[in-house]
């Protein structure tokens, strides 16, 4: 997928494979989505990369792809470069570097040249839901123009050089965060790419070579080299994007699963595609397509969904109603039969429904591999009247049902 960002006034053109959308950056707006849900109020997203790794790109293409992968949550992209200090007193103000007294506005861009309290205060008031100006820097100006965005998003993506710099003074910075990303390079990479930035603005390359060798080479290192571990670890080359690690896992729940003889085909080919995604898995059984009694595997395993040692169930047999009247008979079960994505979908969204049942007999193995990917995905909708109604179901479970021990 190709996309245009324009980076305080350098455009620039990037593109996304089908296969990192599919396998990073949707998955990872699901989770946000789902952070949010379970919140119940703004998560705010801290993106930290070296300069050059393409983060302000990439906090953008975040931004533009959620209107498709989450259009229930306004997903807004906001940068830490509008916390600069105004370029006056970067020319007035001289620090050291390397035992030598340097003016700031010479090493514009390295921690020290950033309002670090500025930002926190700023941050403190995102992190705890408020709508605010927030600023942006003017690349002609070389000044932050105050106020230039107004923050209102449901998930914040906040993306800077230093959100994640294990050292005195920013080290703190991300226990406002919700959640953390960073992002690995090649250093020579990163120079050319910085390079090739400078001369985009009218810089010639022999000057270009000499502020990123002296300025950015160093921001660049101290990234790399003084960045916390994050929630997700990225990395990007040539190839592309890649996840290096995932600490806070996008699917982390544990599955039960039972059918009959009808459902065991369907069961062993849905468990394989589960534990491929890292999902954990309970298997109560059947094992094989000898002909059983279907309550003898769905009742122990809707127990273990209704006591919390599974967090949802997934239950196979030849129509798919018999596992859902079994199930809908113990307290804390909400179990639903669903024959294609638009059942899977409403099933999720407006009942919140625990357990998926299907029907070997009714629907083919492709059908029920999509209506189960589409169930595990899709989380209910956190409105007022859908919640009311939810909790009206609920209500009605907890006088009639037996509480489960």
């Amino acid at each position: 997928m190709e996309y245009t960002f324009d980076n305080n006034g350098i455009v620039i053109n990037a593109a996304y494979n089908e296969d990192e959308i599919d396998t990073i950056f949707i998955p990872l707006l699901k989770h946000l989505f789902k952070m949010h849900s379970e919140k119940g109020g703004r998560i705010l997203v801290m993106l930290a990369a070296p300069p050059g790794a393409g983060k302000s790109t990439l906090a953008g293409f975040l931004q533009h792809l959620s209107s498709k992968a989450i259009p229930d949550k306004k997903v807004q992209a906001i940068g830490m470069d509008g916390f600069h200090r105004r370029q006056e007193y970067l020319l007035s103000h001289s620090t050291l570097v390397d035992g030598r007294d340097v003016k700031m506005v010479d090493i514009k861009g390295a921690p020290v040249t950033f309002d670090l309290e500025r930002l926190k205060m700023k941050l403190s008031e995102v992190a705890l839901g408020r709508n605010i100006g927030w600023p942006m820097y003017n690349r002609l100006s070389h000044n932050p123009d105050e106020d230039a965005i107004f923050v209102d998003g449901d998930i914040i993506i906040l993306e800077g050089n230093y959100l994640l710099l294990d050292e005195e003074g920013w080290k703190d910075l991300s226990d406002l965060a919700d959640f953390t990303i960073s992002v690995k390079a090649d250093p020579d990479m990163l120079k050319e790419r910085l390079i090739e930035r400078k001369i985009s603005t009218g810089c010639s390359r022999e000057k270009a070579i000499t502020f990123v060798e002296f300025s950015d080479m160093a921001n660049v290192s101290l990234c790399l080299e003084r960045t916390k571990p994050a929630d997700l670890e990225l990395s990007i080359s040539s190839e592309g994007w890649k996840t290096v690690s995932f600490r806070e896992e996008v699917k982390t729940m544990t599955i039960a699963m039972a059918n009959d003889h009808a459902g065991t085909q369907m069961k062993e080919e849905i468990k394989k595609y589960l534990v491929s995604q890292g999902y954990e898995v309970k298997d109560f059984g059947t094992y094989d397509e000898n002909s059983c009694d279907l309550s003898d595997f769905v009742y122990p395993a809707a127990l273990a969904v209704a006591r919390g040692e599974c967090d949802r169930g997934i239950f196979c047999d030849g129509v798919g109603y018999g596992s859902a009247l079994i199930a809908n008979k113990i307290n804390g079960c909400y179990a639903a039969v669903c024959q294609d994505p638009l059942c899977a979908t409403l099933a999720r969204q407006h009942t919140d429904s625990n357990i998926l049942c299907l029907g070997a007999k009714i629907i083919g193995g492709l059908m029920a591999m999509e209506v189960v990917k589409t169930w595990l995905s899709t989380e209910p909708l956190m409105e007022e009247k859908y919640r009311r109604r939810v909790q009206k179901v609920c209500d009605i479970n907890d006088r009639h049902c037996v509480p489960v021990k």
